[in-house]
C-alpha cells in the first residue's frame, strides 16, 4: 500500500521540479510580503513591549516566522479539483485502486517538502543577514512542537482547499467562494497582523476556529508564547479540528458523487 503513494509521491515531485523558475519565484516573492511588514514596523519607532506585549524585533520575527509557515502549508489543488469536476476528469480516479482524497493529499506532500528543502538556504541567507533585527530562542522541545503545529497547519488548510475544491458538485463556479476565502483567511490566519493585536473577545472566539492553525499557532508556539498546557490544548483543538473537516470532506464527496455527471470525462 505504501509503494502505491511512494510512487504517486515521486511522479508529482518530477512534475513539480519540471516548473523551476516557477518554484524559485515563488520562494522569492514571499520575501516580499515579509520586508513590506517589517519596513512598516520599523517605521513604527515608538512601538514597544509594553503595548500588545510585542517589541519590534519580536514583531519582525514574527512575520519572518509566518513566512515560512504561510510559504510552506500553502495548498494549490482546489483548481485542479474543480477542473476534473467539471470537465469529467474525475472519472479516472474513481477506477484508481486510492481514494481521491488520498490521491491529492500525497500529489501535494512532496511540493511542500520540495519547498522546504529547496527554500532552506535563501531563507538561511536572509535570517543571517538580519539576525540582529530577530529575536528567536529555539529549542529542541520548541523545534518539535513547531513541526508538529505546522504539520497540523498544513493538514487543516488541505482539507479546507479540498472541501472549496469538492463544492464544484453544487456550483458551477466556486472562484468567487475560494477568493473571499483566500481574503478573509489571510487575515485571521495572522498573515496581515498578529491576532493578539486584536480585542480579547474577537481573539478569544478565534482561537476556536481552525483558521489560526494555518499561521498563527505555529509562529505562537515558535516564539514560546504558549505555556506548556496551552501548547497541549491548542494542537488538540487543531486535531479535533482535522477530523472534523476529514468527516465534513467525506459527506461532502459522498452526496457530490450523486450529482456527478461524466460530461467530457
Amino acid at each position: 500500500m505504501f509503494r502505491k503513494y511512494r510512487k504517486i509521491m515521486t511522479v508529482s515531485l518530477q512534475n513539480f521540479m519540471e516548473y523551476k523558475f516557477h518554484f524559485i519565484t515563488s520562494i522569492i516573492c514571499s520575501f516580499i510580503p515579509f520586508g513590506v511588514n517589517s519596513l512598516i514596523w520599523l517605521a513604527i519607532g515608538n512601538y514597544s513591549k509594553a503595548g500588545y506585549g510585542y517589541s519590534i524585533r519580536e514583531m519582525i520575527s514574527y512575520y519572518f516566522i509566518i513566512m515560512i509557515v504561510t510559504t510552506i502549508i500553502k495548498c494549490e489543488i482546489t483548481w485542479q479539483i474543480c477542473d476534473e469536476i467539471k470537465n469529467g476528469g474525475l472519472s479516472k480516479y474513481l477506477m484508481k485502486p486510492c481514494s481521491y482524497l488520498s490521491y491529492h493529499f500525497f500529489c501535494d506532500l512532496p511540493k511542500r517538502l520540495a519547498f522546504i528543502v529547496c527554500g532552506f538556504f535563501p531563507v538561511l541567507v536572509l535570517y543571517l543577514c538580519i539576525q540582529d533585527w530577530l529575536a528567536i530562542s529555539l529549542s529542541v522541545q520548541t523545534a518539535v512542537l513547531f513541526v508538529l503545529s505546522m504539520f497540523i497547519g498544513y493538514v487543516i488548510n488541505f482539507f479546507i482547499y479540498y472541501i472549496l475544491g469538492i463544492l464544484s458538485f453544487y456550483f458551477s463556479e466556486v472562484n468567487g467562494i475560494v477568493g473571499a476565502y483566500t481574503v478573509v483567511v489571510s487575515i485571521l490566519s495572522g498573515k496581515v497582523f498578529s491576532l493578539s493585536l486584536l480585542p480579547r473577545g474577537i481573539r478569544e472566539l478565534l482561537m476556536v476556529t481552525p483558521f489560526q492553525y494555518v499561521g498563527y499557532v505555529p509562529v505562537t508556539v515558535m516564539q514560546n508564547r504558549y505555556s506548556n498546557t496551552e501548547q497541549l490544548q491548542v494542537l488538540g483543538i487543531g486535531i479535533a479540528w482535522i477530523l472534523v473537516l476529514y468527516g465534513i470532506s467525506k459527506l461532502i464527496w459522498h452526496n457530490g458523487l450523486n450529482k456527478y455527471s461524466a460530461y467530457g470525462g
